[in-house]
C-alpha cells in the first residue's frame, strides 16, 4: 500500500468511534484489486480530475462499484509547468496550494455534495481516492471527520500522516524533478509534494465553520449529519 489508511477507529469527541473497514482513503496507486479483495472494498469514488483520471485510468474491479466524481477545474489548466525557471510563475512556496485549499469549498461543492450523498445512500466498504491521497482526499477526509464529530486536533493528525507515507517517493520524484532547478525552485517544487498545516489552514477557514459549509454549501442538514454519524459510528 502506498497511501492507504483505514478511518476506522478514530475517536469522535462523544466517545464514539468510526467503524473499521467502512472509509479508506487513499491515493490512485492503492485502488487495485489487490485492495479491493484485501479490504472488501464494495465502492470507489474517484477525486481525480478527467486528465488525471485519463493519464491513469481506473481499473475494472470486479464486484465494486466505481464512480468519478470531478470534473476539470479551469484554474488547473493554466498552472505553469513545473520546470527550471517556468515554476517560478507559480508564486512563493506554497502560495499556489494555499490558494487552491482555499477554494476548494466552491471548486468541489458540487462532487462533495455527490460524495456524501453517496455515502447517505448505504453504507459500504468504501475506498477514495485522488492521485497522491492527500490534497483532495486530504480535505474531503476533512469534512467527513468534521462530520462524525472528530476533534480537530485528530482531523490534522490524519491530515498529515501522507507526508509519512509518501515521503519515499517525494524524495525520489524530487530529485528528478529538481535537476537543474535553483533553490527556491526546488523549494517551491517541494510545497507541491507535502500535507500542510497552513493548507488545511486554508481550508478551514474558507469553510466559514462547518455548520456553514454543510448547510449552505453542501445543502445538508442536522438529519444527514445525524444520520452519518449513525452509520459510520458505534
Amino acid at each position: 500500500m502506498v497511501n492507504l489508511h483505514d478511518l476506522g477507529g478514530l475517536k469522535t469527541a462523544n466517545g464514539r468511534r468510526i467503524v473499521s473497514g467502512a472509509l479508506l482513503r487513499a491515493c490512485q496507486w492503492d485502488d487495485t484489486p489487490e485492495t479491493a479483495e484485501r479490504y472488501h472494498v464494495a465502492r470507489r469514488l474517484d477525486l481525480r480530475s478527467p486528465m488525471e483520471r485519463g493519464r491513469m485510468p481506473a481499473p475494472v474491479i470486479a464486484g465494486t462499484e466505481y464512480l468519478a466524481l470531478c470534473g476539470e477545474v479551469a484554474s488547473m489548466r493554466r498552472l505553469s509547468p513545473m520546470l527550471p525557471g517556468l515554476i517560478l510563475r507559480r508564486g512563493m512556496p506554497g502560495d499556489e496550494m494555499t490558494a487552491r485549499y482555499a477554494g476548494f469549498p466552491e471548486t468541489h461543492r458540487e462532487p462533495m455534495r455527490r460524495f456524501f450523498e453517496m455515502l447517505l445512500e448505504e453504507k459500504k466498504p468504501t475506498l477514495y481516492f485522488c492521485c497522491q491521497g492527500k490534497d483532495r482526499t486530504g480535505v474531503y477526509t476533512a469534512v467527513i471527520l468534521q462530520a462524525l464529530g472528530v476533534p480537530k486536533e485528530a482531523i490534522r493528525r490524519d491530515y498529515l500522516l501522507a507526508n509519512g507515507r509518501l515521503e519515499e517517493m517525494n524524495r525520489c520524484d524530487y530529485a528528478r524533478m529538481g535537476e537543474g532547478m535553483t533553490a527556491l525552485e526546488r523549494e517551491i517544487l517541494w510545497s507541491y509534494m507535502i500535507a500542510d498545516e497552513r493548507y488545511l489552514d486554508a481550508f478551514l477557514r474558507a469553510q466559514g465553520g462547518f455548520e456553514t459549509f454543510w448547510s449552505e454549501r453542501l445543502g445538508f442538514g442536522r438529519s444527514e449529519r445525524e444520520a452519518l454519524q449513525k452509520m459510520y459510528t458505534e
